[in-house]
């Protein structure tokens, strides 16, 4: 009987991990598409969710001292299965409830409150539920309770992870998703009492208090709806789409369309004037127009543009297939027309990936159309290392064209430190650089300057010579872009802003200048938070770690131990976050194989509690001292290991899934650990244990924010790994130092 009881409870347990982190993928993905999400409202909605799960914990172990009764546990159970739906329904209702605009811009002061108030209920619930089930297995198990709890929950986290991102992500609109998880949760309750014994008229009222919830489910196409209609009003929606890479939303005005990914405006078209730009202005400078790559936003009229000159072939690369399907069905004909032409070669592959792997003929020009580089993911294209890779496989006459955000007439303090970035990683590479000023300043770049020019006329035959016909560009349009001062203007403008820094894959410094151009939208305090950390040294945090963690030391023991798990939260975070861009810089953005990252690290978490649990029966204070050197011995290694095996990728692969994985195994360690010693010195205390998830969590947020927003911008990944695994050093010398002072 106490066999089947604690089966069934290891079961809830991993029930509850997995529709934990079922919902807050689906809910974090559609907060930024609430937010417009860049790295910023990733660490800001992260961390709120990390803290408000703590904080469950931490009020539970608070508040809650005896063993919770069966009612009280699978209460607190079922508002959680519930809250997932309420949840959605808040998010997508926050743009009204806080007067927003669809399209307009929030800022991160607005992403702070929104993420704080928005996810508090159901993430407080979370960490509460989580305490509970650390008082039952107490109750149950002794102090191996906490191993036991934390390895199943892990567990059911990786589970979680895989599911959503490799299967319901691909099937089910999010709040069918959430409904699925919802009724898995409550048939999962009700089966547990049904299946007991008890009277009729019990089983009749859990029958009853069913009902409603499989009653939902037949309103759910209707609410779906009217949540979209509320979301989107004012605009007229013609259809969304979920893919495997976010939300996809199209818009009608007379006969314009606009694409939105994730809420955030990826194109709109027709746009002639744009397209045409896009491509003539690189295309006319190139030696020669037989082969042209070209990186996304293809479909919104690029491509018919590019089929006017005597092309040979087009490759055209789009990471999402359900994005060109979905909006081939509103294109004009001609741009319908151009996606079947046989020159045109469909690529559903990450450009980062493709130029790794190509070794065909090379390209006569490289039209780059991603968005501007205001996140650590878009970095990418605009690197030292993405520039040498594209003069690879460029002709001796070649060009490369992309756009940055500038202005006509003036170019402010922070858009100029943006643009002067780039431009000189680029020179870098490319010696020959045309710059046509407007509202996108526009950059084509070329190791030959034989066949760069602005001679209006040289042109103009070159369009004859191509016998293209054309809306916009001809003779007067080049005439009025290529005014000698302002082409002057601008590059002087950017020759003599010396004073910024060059941007590479592990030190994205120009996503540092993109979110202070980004903070400098608003009107605020806040404009000038990216400039308070460029003038520190990162020599004090290091500091500032020591002097933080001598300070609990002195405090007394136990402190240090809640330090210690505090560190391990950190260290895990930072692993999965160090992991995931390092995957990036190499392969690029495949959302899969990022959830895969995390469902790993999990993975390790679950062995690792487990390994603790079933095999020490007796935890010493070295055996925790050795993990978190273990720990941050590993944390500096992880850049190095990115950067050795950089271009050797079957390694790669590999590699980028055990790393985690590692980390893993010493985090869930080193939690039930640090919870043993403490009842080892103070005798079984289930509270503590809630404190420790708080500081799990706590450390986990702290380092998520501090890693994206600050330490990798400024520093790069290398210092940032050196800088958090200072804390897992310091930790272990002063409870090394505690330990032979007792």
């Amino acid at each position: 009987m106490i066999n089947r009881s604690i089966k069934l409870f290891s079961l809830t347990v991993i029930f509850i991990g997995f529709s934990s982190v079922f919902a807050q993928s689906l809910l974090i993905r559609e907060m930024l598409v609430v937010l417009y999400g860049n790295e910023i409202a990733v660490g800001i909605i992260l961390s709120f969710w990390l803290f408000w799960t703590g904080a469950g914990s931490f009020l539970g172990a608070r508040l809650l001292k005896r063993t919770p009764s069966r009612l009280l546990f699978y209460s607190a159970y079922i508002i959680f299965s519930a809250a997932v739906i309420l949840e959605l329904i808040l998010v997508r209702n926050v743009r009204i409830i806080f007067h927003f605009e669809p399209g307009e811009l929030i800022s991160p002061f607005a992403m702070f409150v929104i993420s704080a108030l928005t996810l508090s209920p159901f993430a407080i619930v979370n960490g509460l539920l989580f305490y509970l089930c650390i008082q039952i297995a107490s109750g149950k198990l002794g102090s191996g309770g906490v191993g036991f709890v934390y390895s199943l929950d892990a567990f059911g986290d990786m589970l979680g992870g895989i599911v959503f991102s490799f299967l319901f992500v691909f099937l089910f609109s999010p709040l069918k998703n959430l409904y699925i998880i919802m009724m898995l949760n409550i048939l999962f309750i009700a089966g547990i009492f049904l299946f007991e014994k008890i009277s009729i008229k019990t089983k009749a009222g859990i029958s009853a208090i069913i009902l409603p919830f499989l009653i939902l489910g037949f309103m759910l196409k209707p609410i779906e709806k009217g949540l979209i209609k509320r979301e989107w009003h004012g605009f007229d929606v013609l259809g969304v789409k979920s893919s495997l890479y976010g939300d996809l939303l199209i818009t009608k005005h007379e006969n314009t369309y606009s694409l939105y990914e994730n809420g955030i405006l990826a194109f709109t078209f027709p746009f002639k004037m744009d397209s045409e730009e896009s491509v003539h202005f690189p295309l006319l400078e190139s030696g020669s127009v037989k082969r042209v790559l070209v990186i996304g936003s293809g479909v919104r009229g690029l491509l018919s543009e590019v089929l006017k000159y005597p092309v040979c072939e087009v490759d055209y690369l789009e990471l999402d297939p359900v994005l060109i399907s979905f909006v081939k069905q509103y294109l004009p004909q001609s741009d319908r027309k151009a996606l079947s032409d046989p020159r045109v070669k469909v690529f559903n592959v990450e450009a980062r990936v493709f130029l790794n792997h190509y070794k065909g003929d090379k390209f006569d020009a490289v039209l780059l159309n991603t968005p501007a580089p205001y996140t650590a993911y878009l970095n990418r294209f605009y690197t030292y290392e993405f520039f040498e890779r594209i003069k690879d496989i460029l002709s001796g006459g070649g060009v490369l064209s992309f756009t940055l955000p500038s202005k006509e007439d003036y170019l402010t303090r922070d858009m100029r430190d943006f643009d002067a970035s780039i431009y000189h990683t680029l020179i870098k590479v490319f010696p020959n650089i045309m710059l046509i000023p407007g509202n996108k300043l526009r950059f084509i770049a070329s190791s030959s300057s034989e066949f760069l020019t602005y001679n209006v006329d040289i042109l103009s035959r070159r369009m004859v010579k191509y016998g293209l016909k054309t809306k916009f560009i001809n003779k007067y349009y080049f005439k009025m872009k290529f005014l000698p001062w302002h082409i002057d203007y601008v590059r002087r403008i950017l020759s003599s802003t010396t004073a910024v820094r060059l941007n590479y894959d592990f030190e994205p410094i120009s996503y540092y200048y993109g979110m202070k151009l980004f903070f400098s939208h608003f009107r605020s305090r806040l404009s000038n938070f990216p400039d308070m950390f460029i003038k520190i040294n990162a020599g004090v945090y290091f500091i500032v770690i020591f002097l933080f963690i001598f300070l609990i030391f002195i405090i007394g023991k136990n402190r240090m131990l809640g330090a210690c798990v505090f560190s391990m939260g950190a260290l895990g975070m930072s692993s999965v976050v160090l992991s995931v861009l390092g995957y990036q810089i190499v392969f690029g953005y495949v959302y899969h194989k990022i959830g895969l990252i995390s469902a790993v690290f999990m993975l390790g978490v679950s062995l690792g509690a487990s390994w603790l649990y079933r095999k020490v029966k007796h935890p010493h204070i070295r055996m925790l001292v050795y993990s978190l050197l273990l720990s941050g011995v590993y944390m500096v290694c992880i850049p190095y290991i990115f950067r050795v095996l950089k271009y050797t990728f079957s390694a790669m692969e590999i590699v980028s899934l055990f790393l985690p994985f590692f980390m893993g195994l010493i985090v869930g360690f080193i939690f039930p650990l640090a919870n043993r010693l403490y009842n080892k010195d103070k005798g079984l205390s289930v509270s503590a244990a809630g404190l420790f998830y708080f500081y799990d969590l706590i450390g986990g947020a702290a380092a998520g924010v501090t890693l994206s927003l600050i330490f990798i911008p400024l520093y790069g990944i290398f210092m940032s790994a050196g800088i958090i695994s200072f804390m897992a050093f310091v930790c272990s010398g002063f409870l090394l130092l505690d330990y032979y002072r007792r």
